[in-house]
């Protein structure tokens, strides 16, 4: 009985754990910065495909020459590039518009909203609190390991 509760103890632990890899990636994912602009490549240009509301100077079909004096052929590199900043950090971006280049500041936002935000949180601790509680209450059932398992990958 002792070895059982050891156990549990140990299990819930581990789930205390988790859940705080949890909160932490979801602040991760909270403090991400993107630019104010979707790209998409084309033939090895960034092509700016939507803008937000507040940004002035740039359109859509415009295209993405450098970021920072980083010359850039792919979104994912724009990715990377920006993953190293944060929010409201201002970048310099060189664009193409009807052949005449310039060089714009734009400040960086967040990546995710926060509705995306609250969703990622719920259905990941969904699943660890779900996983938690059949571990307990059915510590030797197989589809609790199974959840639980798969909790730990949602969180």
């Amino acid at each position: 009985m002792k070895s059982a509760s050891k156990n549990k103890t140990a299990l819930l632990i581990i789930d205390i754990l988790i859940i705080l890899f949890g909160i932490a990636g979801l602040y991760q994912n909270y403090i991400k910065a993107t630019l104010p602009f979707s790209i998409t490549t084309s033939n090895n240009h960034l092509i700016i495909t939507s803008v937000e509301k507040n940004v002035t100077g740039i359109s859509i079909g415009d295209t993405v020459l450098t970021i920072d004096n980083n010359k850039l052929t792919d979104w994912e590199e724009a990715e990377m590039l920006t993953d190293g900043k944060y929010i409201g950090d201002e970048v310099n971006v060189k664009i193409r518009k009807a052949g005449a280049e310039f060089t714009k500041p734009v400040l960086l936002i967040n990546f995710y909203s926060i509705a995306e935000l609250a969703l990622m949180a719920v259905v990941g601790f969904t699943f660890i609190i779900m996983a938690i509680f059949l571990r307990l209450k059915a510590s030797e059932n197989r589809s609790a390991l199974v959840l639980r398992k798969y909790g730990r990958n949602a969180a």
